[in-house]
């Protein structure tokens, strides 16, 4: 018994039923363990969902930060690219987009999960931006501006994609090849210090 199948376990156990109803029981069942052996690998719930957290965004992490390290291109093809992994993570990626759809419905009873997300998460994709910001500075193709002191602003659209797409699924999607080129181009005239 591996702990990766542990953890895909869990994952399917809190998408199926939530975090407050998912059982540790239901998930040793899922990889023929006892609970009693489950709690050899993680000692509590909280701790399991941390680790699923955890499993989820590591490769997403570990492939921005590959390409940050190995990018050899402008500042503006470095954030068509990053932004390329960002759209896939959250439309292609069902680990993601569900563990989303967990967080935004269990959050406001749990808010410590919330809390975990965004330590674990949120502030690590926030300062990969900022260094993302500070490349493009220090060159000079970016020009400082209000979203240069809050990247934050340049994940809005992503975020809305992948909102729109947990509401609305397939009954109404949206022409995400437009939707993007339309997001990098918002993106890059407000970053570039001359806008194509």
């Amino acid at each position: 018994m591996r702990p990766t199948e542990i953890l895909d376990a869990a994952f399917e156990e809190f998408v199926a039923n939530g975090y407050a109803a998912a059982r540790l029981d239901d998930v040793a069942r899922r990889v023929g363990l006892t609970k009693g052996a489950l709690y050899v690998y993680f000692p509590s719930k909280a701790e399991l969902f941390k680790a699923v957290v955890r499993s989820c965004k590591q490769p997403v992490f570990a492939d921005a930060e590959q390409i940050l390290a190995n990018f050899e291109g402008s500042a503006a093809d470095l954030i068509r690219a990053l932004i390329d992994v960002m759209y896939r993570n959250l439309l292609e990626n069902r680990r993601e987009r569900e563990m989303v759809r967990l967080l935004m419905a269990e959050g406001p009873k749990h808010p410590e999960l919330t809390e975990f997300y965004y330590k674990e998460v949120v502030a690590g994709g926030l300062a990969f931006l900022d260094r993302v910001i500070d490349r493009g500075l220090a060159s000079g193709e970016f020009r400082r501006s209000a979203v240069t002191d809050m990247p934050i602003v340049l994940l809005g659209p992503a975020v809305h994609a992948g909102n729109w797409a947990l509401l609305f699924g397939d009954r109404h999607p949206l022409d995400i090849e437009r939707f993007k080129r339309a997001h990098l181009d918002a993106v890059l005239s407000v970053l570039l210090a001359t806008p194509p």
